[in-house]
């Protein structure tokens, strides 16, 4: 069912709205001459009545008012829908002896009013076509019948209030501070990382918060930054502390969140693969990463250190043969081998040792299949 203004002299009917559906919306300009052409059809528990719009206008308030469920500061898109409990006015209503027919929601946009009716069993109206950046202003009354017949009309609420947002904010880049690269891998060294994070949002929005996605074997975790001061534009950085262990793979994703809930396009959210290791003064000796590795997928091994003055060291086998020798530039603070020994052939699967040139304290066991 359905309520319709009709039109007694030309004997049309204009639908106005459909419950639970999107509204149409028209101008509150009604001259008094169409006020007396026109009415509104109504469905009670007596049966279907019709009331005069004219009568409608005459009315002056005098039952207690309605309330709107309050509304969200921003609304994404360009379609707000308000909310209220009919059931609570039917059952305040019904404690005054009225029985409510309808109730009229209007939105007021700075000097232009949208409004309608909408069917006594309906919780919601949704506006569309709704103008970004402006506060929009929400208000509703209902219509009653008394139990003489006689018609009143509630105070209208205290009206709720939201602005429209249209767009989703733009993550533009993020990246790991500190991030180093060999052999087609990635770590930064220490648990805690710096994120750089470039965004930005419409001028009627602002971005509200960011989101840390960590994903590895230990770990399915997303931590949201809340930015006390909403921001158009923002280039900053965020302290985030890794929860996977150190020398594990670790895939960490980003997006941004505005006013209005708006999250950042996916094809925005680039995944950054890596890993970490602990501080120098924390490294026992030597690690190796990964560790075992598969040469022939064409990974390789990264030996990190951590002491800057080793330039050289050697791999051998299990029976003591050695394989090749190892060099890296001077200040840096890791080797890398590719699985081959001096000739350039790959070698077996198996286990091998690094150690250090004139240092045999300082080895590590290396796994190759």
């Amino acid at each position: 069912m359905f309520l319709s203004l009709s039109d007694s002299r030309a004997g049309m009917t204009h639908s106005l709205f459909r419950p639970f559906m999107i509204i149409a919306v028209l101008s509150v300009c009604v001259s008094a001459a169409a006020a007396d052409r026109r009415q509104i059809d109504f469905q009670s528990s007596s049966g279907r009545g019709r009331i005069p719009l004219s009568a409608m206008v005459m009315l002056e308030p005098t039952l207690p008012a309605p309330a709107l469920v309050d509304e969200p500061e921003y609304t994404r898109g360009d379609r707000n829908t308000v909310y209220w409990e009919s059931g609570d006015v039917i059952d305040a209503a019904g404690a005054t002896g009225y029985e409510v027919i309808l109730f009229e929601v209007e939105a007021q946009i700075e000097n232009r009013l949208l409004w309608g009716f909408v069917d006594v069993g309906v919780d919601s109206a949704t506006f569309r076509d709704l103008p970004e950046g402006i506060r929009i202003l929400y208000r509703l009354r209902y219509y009653a019948e008394g139990p003489t017949g006689g018609y009143a009309v509630s105070h209208w609420s205290e009206p709720v209030h939201s602005v429209q947002d249209w767009s989703r904010p733009v993550l533009h880049a993020w990246n790991i501070r500190d991030m180093q690269h060999a052999s087609g891998m990635a770590w930064v060294v220490g648990q805690a990382v710096w994120i750089r994070v470039v965004a930005s949002d419409s001028l009627y929005g602002g971005i509200m918060q960011i989101a840390i996605h960590e994903e590895s074997r230990f770990s399915q975790d997303t931590t949201f930054y809340d930015i006390e001061s909403p921001a158009v534009y923002m280039d900053t950085l965020i302290p985030y502390p890794l929860r996977t262990p150190a020398n594990e793979p670790i895939a960490i994703s980003l997006w941004v969140v505005d006013v209005a809930g708006q999250v950042s396009d996916a094809g925005s959210i680039v995944r950054h693969e890596f890993f970490w290791w602990t501080h120098e003064e924390e490294t026992p000796g030597l690690i190796c990463y990964p560790n075992p590795f598969h040469p022939a997928a064409g990974e390789k091994s990264v030996i990190k250190m951590n002491q800057p003055g080793i330039e050289s060291g050697r791999i051998f086998d299990p029976f003591g043969n050695l394989i090749i020798r190892l060099t890296k530039p001077a200040g840096t603070l890791f080797f890398e081998w590719d699985g081959t020994n001096r000739e350039g052939r790959r070698v077996a699967r198996g286990g091998y040792i690094f150690v250090v040139d004139g240092r045999q304290d300082l080895y590590c066991k290396i796994a190759v299949y």
